[in-house]
């Protein structure tokens, strides 16, 4: 197995998971054999990439926007109360 290769592919992926959070878990998992990877992680990145090639119409889209409102929800009250939503304005 190619280590050179497969690093640049995981490394590839990892950027893709910034527009593509589905994938995050299963680059974890890969990205673990790194050093000294074998042909199943090798299959393993592959069949990641199949998976995107399928779902190309998924994904998050980051557009620029005059008004920009940045919107959060957050549970810190340890389920004392629902949860309570953060607004923050940049």
């Amino acid at each position: 197995m190619d280590g050179t290769l497969f690093r640049q592919l995981v490394g590839s992926l990892i950027y893709l998971t910034t527009s593509r959070p589905n994938i995050t878990f299963a680059m974890g998992i890969i990205s673990k054999f790194m050093t000294t990877p074998k042909q199943s992680h090798w299959m393993a990145a592959k069949w990641i990439l199949k998976y995107l090639r399928g779902t190309l119409q998924y994904g998050l889209e980051f557009v620029h926007s005059e008004e920009f409102r940045l919107q959060g929800y957050a549970d810190f009250d340890w389920a004392e109360r629902t949860g309570s939503r953060v607004d923050f304005e940049l």
